[in-house]
């Protein structure tokens, strides 16, 4: 008993105090593992990334290791960085840098200063960003470290082009492409790549940048680098969109704003709102075009880059001239001037100066608008001016220059290896006829002619495979195809020369058996595609029973596994439709069956009742009639609507109503199915409570959501509701102390019929959380919940509110 109230303790002190728990657990945490943990969390979570960091320094201060101290410093500064604590952020890393000084550890003060770079070119000080990234520089030449060099020439180029200047940009990036090529750094050239196209892309080389990109695009994909892979997309997307290929543009920016909103990357969030806005912008979309500017705005805002909140502003004055909002526009162009000019931002500053220029010319002050016009077009005529133009069309020619080279270079010594083993196999292959041939040249010379003839005329690849000399002695030219397994070993490919099989196929098996064997392998091709094969082997004996040769052909059998997939899980879906749907009809019999029940026992007693005159008793009974009509209602309410909702018939009504008292009669109708052990605590909040939402589509989410809470907490327990009402949206939160959902549930809580394994004999048909879903996408809302074994669930709903009814 003792245990169990302990336990009992324990689980609630876990429940409300989570953090202290937290801080416990982190407290008897070593400094490795606190430490990994941190730097694991600093891109998905940098809040609990700075907290752990920070329970890792006061490990390292008690163990008084100043390398852990260091390290634990310079994570807490590039977190708070992170999170735009940048002061805090300086504050840390010279803390950091100065033991690591003393330590002399140059190459994690190389880090440090590669942070101040950023933190400089993100606040606009594009040349106190340059100072620190020729600091990192010379730390990487004095250490031989090509990688870092070949970064931070990357980085030096960025910020040259922020200031506009294209030429010493490309410099930097040509320079750190050689570099990376040189080192065989792939994500050094994709980067550099990347860059150039950007320079390109600026300087209305549309077809190269496009060009490159593609290139660019490809290696990230194989890489698996998904930032990468959003930041390219966002790229090609400009380029289409400065080349008017609009429905394109869209298309790239969608791809990449999905991912960069799944990884949390705001500020490729903010370009991509503005690439997006700006789109609308042109196909005349007025409406999408302010709406996604003002979002984009926020984010810059929230993350203070300079640069970005100027572009955007220009980008929201354009297209106030385009409505005629004169003023709007004038505010916006001068706001923007500023912020160009505070971070000496060129590009940002033309732009500003033309926009200026049209507001002041519609406004019919030709004086202003002359005025700006000249300084637009000296500023204009500084940026883009011949020798940049010829600058940089000589580095793009140098660069083209040397990638033929290499190519030629390439297919020289390609060709030189594919002449060496054609002459190497010729001379075995002449050697073993030679040799044949002087024994039995009669008498074989039509067998080996035939044989060669049937090898030819196979379909599939086929080899013969010499065991003593570990090489493939005989193959037909469908062997010899890109797409043949054994491609790779017939063209010199293979890494392991000694190796006395093939990687796969039958040949350990075969020695091992001495006999025919068939096996199936998946093999992946030097395309990098993978191909399903059933591989026959076959062995030849010499007079001491030895295998000698192996025999083996491969048939692709691909289209016939993928065909045998689709059909197992065809099949396997179809069953679990079947299982749900008749444990739907076992549940609802169930369910209809115990109310049936209760009903006609409470007529019974109230005929007996009435003979006695008992009316208390009688109106209890008509009570628990009522209750239970109510519940069958309900119920066949459930089935009716989920089955318009799979008609695509579910209608979204929505009208104004008091949304607290809407909650407060929910909460009224669920409290029939509590018991006295349960509690729901109501917390109702913002500025009106009044709302424009879908009544009966909301009280089917609410209703089922508290009902479940209630349900699924057979001990009774708190049950928190908690409703918010902001600018553009109203946020639910149901959070219960019940008994959970399984992990291995959670993906298919919302299908209709699906029930958790942990339910127990608790009633239910598997239909409330399936009618939530779709009641929540009628209302273009959003559904979230988080769930623990035996601690309970908690549900969030997101519905936003149209812009001319929000409180």
């Amino acid at each position: 008993m003792q245990t169990l109230i302990f336990h009992l303790i324990i689980s609630i002190i876990v429940l409300f105090l989570g953090a202290q728990k937290q801080q416990d657990k982190n407290d008897n945490s070593g400094f490795e593992d606190l430490y990994k943990k941190s730097s694991n969390l600093f891109f998905a979570n940098p809040d609990s990334c700075l907290v752990l960091a920070q329970y890792a320094l006061k490990t390292a201060n008690k163990e008084n290791n100043k390398k852990n101290i260091a390290s634990a410093l310079l994570l807490i500064g590039k977190s708070n960085n992170k999170l735009n604590n940048t002061k805090q952020a300086i504050i840390d890393l010279k803390a950091s840098e100065e033991i690591y000084f003393e330590l002399n550890m140059q190459d994690s003060i190389a880090q440090i200063i590669n942070i101040y770079g950023e933190i400089a070119e993100n606040s606009g000080d594009y040349d106190e960003a340059i100072k620190q990234y020729n600091k990192k520089l010379n730390i990487h030449k004095n250490l031989n470290d090509k990688i870092g060099v070949a970064n931070t020439l990357n980085k030096l180029g960025v910020a040259y082009k922020y200031k506009a200047k294209y030429s010493q940009a490309l410099e930097y990036h040509y320079a750190s492409l050689q570099i990376s090529e040189e080192i065989g750094y792939v994500i050094g050239k994709a980067n550099a790549l990347g860059n150039i196209a950007n320079v390109n892309e600026a300087m209305k080389n549309s077809k190269k940048a496009i060009e490159l990109y593609t290139q660019i695009l490809s290696i990230y994909q194989k890489l698996n680098h998904e930032d990468k892979i959003a930041n390219t997309f966002m790229n090609i997307g400009v380029v289409y969109y400065y080349t008017n290929e609009y429905d394109k543009a869209l298309k790239n920016f969608s791809k990449s704003l999905e991912i960069s909103e799944r990884l949390g990357n705001k500020l490729m969030e903010a370009y991509l709102l503005n690439n997006i806005a700006c789109t609308y912008q042109v196909l005349k979309k007025y409406k999408e075009t302010l709406k996604y500017f003002e979002k984009a705005l926020h984010v810059s805002e929230k993350i203070d880059n300079k640069w970005n909140i100027a572009n955007t502003l220009n980008n929201l004055a354009a297209t106030q001239i385009e409505l005629g909002n004169l003023n709007d526009a004038l505010v916006k162009s001068n706001k923007a001037l500023s912020i160009a000019k505070d971070i000496k931002a060129s590009d940002l500053t033309l732009e500003s100066y033309k926009l200026l220029s049209d507001i002041y010319n519609k406004n019919k002050n030709y004086e202003e608008a002359l005025s700006y016009f000249k300084l637009y077009k000296e500023a204009n005529d500084t940026l883009f001016n011949e020798t940049n133009q010829r600058q940089i069309a000589e580095m793009n020619a140098k660069y083209e220059s040397q990638l033929k080279e290499k190519e030629i270079q390439a297919l020289q010594i390609k060709e030189q290896q594919r002449i060496i083993v054609f002459v190497s196999i010729t001379v075995i292959l002449f050697m073993i006829i030679a040799v044949t041939s002087y024994v039995r040249f009669r008498q074989r010379r039509r067998d080996v002619n035939f044989l060669k003839s049937v090898i030819e005329s196979l379909t599939h690849p086929f080899c013969v495979y010499n065991v003593d000399t570990h090489k493939i002695e005989m193959a037909n030219k469908t062997a010899e195809n890109p797409s043949s397994p054994y491609f790779k070993y017939l063209n010199g490919h293979d890494s392991d020369k000694t190796s006395t099989s093939f990687t796969p196929n039958t040949t350990e098996k075969v020695l091992k058996n001495k006999t025919m064997i068939s096996m199936e392998f998946p093999i992946e091709l030097n395309n990098e595609e993978t191909k399903y094969y059933e591989f026959y082997g076959f062995p030849i004996l010499d007079n001491k029973k030895n295998v000698t040769k192996i025999i083996e052909y491969a048939v692709d059998i691909t289209e016939k596994k993928v065909a045998m997939q689709k059909i197992k899980s065809a099949f396997e879906r179809e069953k679990e439709l079947n299982d749900l749907k008749s444990q739907f009809i076992s549940s609802t019999s169930h369910e209809f069956r115990t109310p049936l029940a209760t009903l006609f026992s409470s007529v019974e007693l109230i005929q007996h009742y009435d003979k006695t005159n008992s009316e208390s008793k009688k109106l209890y009974h008509i009570a628990r009639i009522k209750s239970v009509v109510k519940y069958m209602a309900r119920m066949l309410d459930d089935i009716l609507t989920i089955n318009k909702a799979e008609a695509n018939m579910l209608e979204f009504e929505p009208e104004k109503f008091n949304l607290r008292s809407f909650c407060g009669e929910i909460i009224e109708d669920v409290l029939v199915y509590a018991s006295s052990n349960h509690y729901i605590n109501q917390i109702f909040e913002g500025k009106t409570n009044s709302v424009f939402l879908d009544t009966k589509l909301l009280r089917h989410i609410l209703s089922n959501l508290l009902s479940n809470a209630i349900k699924y907490s057979p001990h009774g327990g708190q049950i928190i509701f908690k409703t918010e009402i902001l600018e553009d949206e109203v946020v639910f939160l149901i959070r219960d102390e019940g008994i959970g959902i399984p992990k291995e549930n959670q993906k298919n809580l919302f299908q209709h019929f699906f029930r958790a394994k942990n339910v127990g004999s608790i009633s239910g048909a598997g239909l409330g959380l399936a009618i939530v879903k779709k009641a929540v996408e009628a209302h273009n809302g959003k559904i979230e919940f988080e769930s623990e074994i035996n601690r309970g669930t908690k549900f969030i709903i997101k519905l936003p509110l149209p812009k001319n009814t929000q409180p």
